[in-house]
Formats: C-alpha cells, structure tokens, sequence
C-alpha cells in the first residue's frame, strides 16, 4: 500500500490465510507506466472518466481540477523514483510471497467481487475476514459520516493495492484516490484497470503524499499502515493531509496490549517466511504491528484521539486468546478498527485513554 513502505508482506501468523496486506510494489522502470510519477516527482495521475452512480452522469477529469491545482502547491521530494536497494528487495520478496500465495486474477470479477467473495478459491479465509472488517466499517463508521456531510466524500486509499476499497467507495458515490507503490498488474495499482475506471490512482509513499495540506475527508489505511518504518512520520503526514474535521481510520492491522507480543511475532512471521519461501522479507524495517502503550503516545505526541471498534469475526477467533494460554503461546492479536481524529487545539486534557466505538 503507498509508503515508504508500502510493502506488505504475505499472510500474518494471525490472520487466518494472512494479513491481507498493504500493497508495496518493486520501482517502476518505464516512463511510460501510467501509474508512474514524472521527472522523479510525484504525479497525480488521473483516469480520464470517473463513473457516478448508476442513472448518474460519470465524473470526468474536470471534476478534479481542484486537486490538480492544489498539488502545485505541495512540496515535491523524490518518491518511487528514489527506491533504495533494501526497498526494491522488499518489494520484490512481496511479490514473491504475494503471487506464491495466489493472490490476483486475469478475471475482472475476481476483483469486483471482493471483499465478499474470493473467486480464485485461494484464499477464502482471508477474504471472508477482511469482508467482516469492511462490512463492519461501512456499517458502524462510513454510514454516519456519509450522513453528516449529506455530500460525497473526499477519500484517500492508503496502501491500496488493488484497489478493491477505493471500487467499494465509488460505487456509494464518493471522490476516492487510491495510493500505492505496488504496481502489480495482479496484486496492485495496475490491477484496478479492471473496475473501470472508477477512481484516481496514484503511485506515490505515504511518508510523502503528493498532495495539498487539508484535501480529505477521510483518510483510510487498508491493511496497511503496520508496514510503516516510523508511525509519528507516517500519521503527521496523514493528518497534513486531512481536513480538519477528517477522520483517520486504521483496518486489518495487528494490535497487540504489549509491544514484546508484537515482536515477538514479527520474527515468527520471519521465520516462517525463510522456511517457506526462502526469504525473510525484512529488507526493511517495517514495524508490522500496533500496540496499545503505542498507540498512547502517539495520541499525546500527535494530540489524536483514538476510538476502538470490535468487529465479531466468530468464536472461534474471539477464543484464541484462551487457546495461547492453555497451549503457552504468546497472546494472539487483535484486529480493531482504529479511528483517529486529529485535535486542533492547546488543549492539555490526557488523551491517552482510548475509547470504545459503537
């Protein structure tokens, strides 16, 4: 998914089939990749028809002729042009670990059927947890949101990978762009050739986003921002670039109560990687999890104010916490939905109590 790492990496220990992950791809190497950025900056890059509603008129390009003119406005560093050895490795042990899992299709249903239905067969499990956390967030967040602003939204897809949720927001009517590194024309950005032309897509880190400040409604990390190499760079960025009434929403990332369970893990995961792929895929230093003493310092040093929500993926999941009691394993993680609103304010009220959801 979009960052300084966007790279994702298979399937998480926890995850059921995996992680569902971010997407992060290897650097382009043609300049005439659509989804390329141009003269080593960061490009807009903009499908020519944006479609609306059914029985509603498509958006065309002109639609967004007001983030074309922010972006000049927006300090340009080098992106995907700038991809360092360890990165490019990263990306290409993703790839790797990514297709050997049998991720992507040549069929355009596949990808307009998720999250709800994995039509390959390979990865079922996976997807019937990823479309209980998206139902979940339609439901319980999206669907509020949508009903105060009685408008459409202006959303960023983070760690997009194939695009499947930036589908998912165009078809409920919203302005969406969605951001990553991995160009995969299976797995990633190149993938959403097959929804037709929906939403904008951008290759671009999201360390660095190539856009003006206060530009979104909602910002969303799908699955994507435990690939981050540093959360106070990654969320300072991100709220640059929301409105100041925007929300900041986290899916599918591992949270675990303490961060030696999360690292814990992380070299389980590494581990298992070497064994089955003969890669490690650490090329970089992703964290690859969130934990709680975490997330509250980053609620004071950032002033955001998280909100928990629980979706119910069944017994069986709710139950592994006992199961790695009784069996003496490491505590399991948790996959909340975190959503986070920025404070614009000098207030000094203790932030760092996180509160339940609906």
């Amino acid at each position: 998914m979009i960052s300084a790492w966007f790279g994702l990496a298979g399937a998480a220990a926890d995850f059921a089939a995996g992680w569902g992950a971010a997407e992060s791809a290897p650097a382009p190497s043609s300049a005439n990749n659509k989804y390329l950025i141009m003269n080593k900056r960061p490009a807009l890059i903009l499908h020519p028809r944006i479609a609306g509603r059914k029985g509603e008129p498509g958006r065309t390009a002109a639609h967004f002729a007001g983030w074309r003119e922010g972006l000049t406005k927006c300090q340009r560093t080098e992106h995907l042009g700038n991809v360092t050895n360890g990165r490019q490795r990263f990306l290409e042990d993703y790839r790797r670990i990514r297709y050997a899992e049998g991720r992507g299709s040549e069929d355009p249903a596949y990808y307009q059927a998720l999250p709800f239905r994995d039509l390959s067969g390979r990865n079922p499990a996976m997807w019937k947890m990823r479309a209980r956390t998206f139902r979940y967030f339609e439901q319980h967040i999206l669907a509020p949101l949508e009903t105060a602003a009685q408008k459409p939204l202006d959303i960023l897809d983070l760690g997009a990978g194939n695009g499947w949720l930036s589908y998912r927001m165009s078809l409920r009517g919203h302005r969406v762009f969605a951001a990553d590194i991995f160009l995969d024309e299976r797995d990633g950005l190149a993938a959403t050739r097959h929804y037709g032309n929906r939403f904008a897509v951008v290759g671009a880190e999201f360390d660095q986003l190539p856009f003006p400040a206060s530009r979104f409604d909602l910002l969303i990390f799908n699955a994507s921002l435990h690939y981050s190499t540093d959360y106070q760079i990654t969320l300072a960025e991100a709220r640059r670039c929301l409105r100041p009434e925007g929300d900041l929403v986290i899916l599918d990332s591992p949270v675990y109560r303490k961060r030696v369970h999360g690292e814990k893990m992380a070299a389980e995961r590494h581990e298992e990687f070497q064994k089955r792929y003969g890669i490690r895929s650490d090329a970089i230093p992703s964290i690859e999890f969130l934990d709680e003493p975490g997330l509250a310092d980053l609620s004071r040093s950032l002033n955001v104010q998280w909100t928990v929500y629980r979706p119910w993926y069944g017994f069986r999941w709710h139950l592994r916490p006992l199961q790695a009691w009784f069996k003496r394993r490491r505590p399991p993680s948790r996959f909340w939905i975190l959503v986070g609103r920025f404070r614009h304010t000098s207030s000094q009220e203790d932030r760092s109590r996180i509160p339940e959801g609906g």
